[in-house]
């Protein structure tokens, strides 16, 4: 019996990692296989052959696993959200060219968007705010957002936004998960690097739901226009006083230490080497932030004149 159940949870396993190491395999190629191993299962029943049987149900789900592994990929990586943010950005291009001003190297594009903030606000170390947001609507940021905008649309897809200014620190108690903020933004993509053995960024943010990026200049233009769920504000206040806890506890020892306790998304911690540096912290998403937001101001300064 455990070996039945272990049959199509291996082939769905290896079929997933299958489909998103090579996700640009043919539709059509996963179809034929799929019927290539169901004939085959049937014609090794038939003969009375339950081992490959097993293998032919292990081919079928992998093909299934490979399918949805791929499927789900696309849909991270090409969103509704990135698809309009390609379509705002092309324009904009097209409109510096027509100005006689020089383009940026990467695409960005000045927009107003209104969605649900997926986590609490979280300080980066420059002193700026991040935010992550599941994006609902997006339009031109000179149409004012309003649907009459024919990029005005509802959209899907998050986007990792970085407030910049004094006043980020101030409102960041208001932006706590599960509210509906508005805010326009300056979307670009994520920061990428081409070294060598580094880590691809905005594939690795894709997976985890961000497809874009980008930066608002002041938080007096971030509106919370709702509240999350009762659920949610309740969730929120805990982890409000959680935090308040620590930073009274163990921030007076050590204001990074209680940063480290109380960060919602640090991923790593870089411990000092023999003769290197002092011990510091890298919490995932604010560090992105402020690399991404850096990333696209050098990018934009090149292309001036």
């Amino acid at each position: 019996m455990k070996i039945a159940v272990a049959i199509p949870v291996a082939g769905l396993v290896a079929g997933a990692a299958v489909g998103l190491r090579w996700s640009g395999v043919p539709a059509v190629w996963l179809i034929a296989l799929l019927c290539g191993c169901t004939l085959f299962a049937c014609h090794a029943a038939r003969l009375g052959r339950p081992s490959l049987v097993a293998v032919a149900a292990f081919g079928a789900f992998a093909v299934g696993g490979a399918a949805l592994s791929a499927n789900a990929w696309h849909r991270a990586w090409r969103p509704s959200l990135r698809i309009i943010f390609e379509s705002i950005a092309h324009d904009a291009r097209i409109n510096a060219v027509l100005a006689g001003l020089h383009p940026p190297e990467d695409d960005s594009a000045p927009v107003v968007l209104t969605g649900v903030l997926r986590a609490d606000a979280s300080r980066t170390a420059s002193g700026a705010v991040s935010l992550v947001v599941d994006v609902e609507w997006v339009g031109r940021l000179d149409a004012g957002g309003s649907r009459t905008d024919p990029a005005a649309n509802p959209v899907r897809g998050g986007v990792l936004l970085t407030v910049i200014g004094a006043l980020g620190a101030a409102h960041a108690p208001e932006w706590r998960a599960g509210r509906r903020i508005r805010a326009p933004a300056e979307l670009h993509r994520v920061a990428r690097y081409l070294d060598p053995g580094v880590t691809d960024q905005e594939r690795a943010m894709a997976r985890r739901g961000i497809s874009l990026a980008g930066t608002v200049k002041s938080a007096a233009l971030v509106t919370v226009i709702g509240n999350g769920s009762a659920l949610d504000e309740l969730a929120a206040l805990l982890r409000a006083y959680s935090r308040r806890a620590v930073n009274a506890s163990v921030g007076h020892f050590s204001s990074r230490a209680a940063a480290i306790v109380s960060c919602q998304d640090c991923t790593s911690v870089v411990l000092p080497m023999p003769g290197g540096p002092d011990t510091r912290t890298s919490c995932g998403r604010a560090a992105l932030a402020a690399r991404s937001y850096a990333s696209h101001n050098a990018a934009c300064s090149r292309s001036r004149p």
